[in-house]
């Protein structure tokens, strides 16, 4: 399935929250978007969790 560029930028921007309000904690949200950021099985540094 091929999405065109409006489709593709839609597509990210509702992954990331960035179109509608989200009940979520500040801490629940930065652990969203760093884990959009690093998909894989890499661990979170701890000092990013502490300063939420």
């Amino acid at each position: 399935m091929r999405l065109s560029p409006r489709q593709l930028n839609r597509t990210l921007l509702q992954r990331q929250h960035l179109l509608e309000r989200v009940d979520l904690e500040v801490p629940d949200l930065v652990r969203h978007l760093v884990g959009l950021q690093a998909p894989g099985a890499v661990a979170l540094a701890p000092a990013v969790l502490r300063a939420c």
